[in-house]
């Protein structure tokens, strides 16, 4: 009865060891070209299997993905897009692909404004107690510290 468990328990540890195999790890680092500062938020696309993944704060990334050759992608809001072709993954160590990505430029539309009147925003009333208050000169001449050089 005990020869049974310890077989049993080989060939699940067996199992578990070549289902380990078939996944490699592909990680690196997401930069500005530029600046050499990493890119936080960038997202990684290993386009063969839709799988996808999103830089930290450094603009690093990590994905675990089974063995193969891929092409990886990655793009970010204010930067160019950029593809790597023919990442060779094995099961042994991680493949490490970086990516330096160029900041990207759009000319914008021209904005105009334009003022009606007609349509203008009416003035708030002046009965707002915590924006505006009236005085009169006497209350001014009472508050300590106050000078008037200009109220007559």
């Amino acid at each position: 009865m005990t020869t049974k468990k310890i077989i049993v328990f080989v060939l699940l540890s067996f199992s578990q060891l070549v289902k380990a195999q078939t996944n490699g790890l592909i990680t690196g680092n997401v930069q500005n070209a530029n600046t050499s500062f990493g890119i936080a938020g960038a997202t990684i696309l290993v386009n063969e299997i839709n799988l996808k993944a999103v830089t930290d704060s450094a603009g690093n990334y990590k994905l675990q993905v089974p063995v193969g050759t891929y092409r990886v992608s990655v793009s970010s809001i204010g930067f160019t897009s950029q593809i790597k072709y023919n990442i060779v993954l094995g099961s042994g160590t991680p493949q490490i692909v970086n990516f330096e990505l160029q900041p990207e430029s759009k000319n914008l539309q021209e904005v105009n404004i334009k003022f009606s009147r007609q349509k203008s925003a009416a003035a708030a009333d002046l009965v707002t107690p915590l924006s505006v208050q009236q005085l009169t000169t006497e209350e001014i001449k009472a508050n300590p510290g106050a000078t008037l050089t200009y109220l007559k």
